[in-house]
C-alpha cells in the first residue's frame, strides 16, 4: 500500500499538470482581487466599500449568493439525517 501511494506521489510530480493548475489558480485570484480593488468606491458597485469590515471579508473570500440561507448546516436538510428514507 505505502510504495501505491508512493507511486501516485511521484506520478503527481513528474507531470506538469499540477504546476500549470496552480499558477492558473494563483493568477485568477490575484485577477479577482486587483478587480475588487479596483472597482471599490465606483458609481453602482452593489459590494460595500473595502474601507469596512465587510468590503474586506468580500475581499478575502466568497460573500454567499443573494437570498441564500446559509446559516444552517447542510447535514439539517438532508433526508437522511432528519429519519426520512424513500
Amino acid at each position: 500500500m505505502i510504495r501505491l501511494v508512493g507511486g501516485e506521489v511521484r506520478k503527481l510530480f513528474t507531470t506538469k499538470l499540477w504546476l500549470w493548475m496552480a499558477l492558473g489558480a494563483i493568477a485568477l485570484t490575484a485577477m479577482f482581487m486587483s478587480f475588487t480593488i479596483a472597482f471599490d468606491g465606483t458609481e453602482g458597485n452593489p459590494q460595500p466599500p473595502l474601507s469596512t469590515a465587510e468590503g474586506q471579508r468580500n475581499l478575502f473570500s466568497v460573500p454567499p449568493p443573494p437570498g441564500c440561507s446559509c446559516s444552517s448546516s447542510a447535514s439539517s436538510r438532508s433526508p437522511v439525517s432528519s429519519g426520512t428514507r424513500r
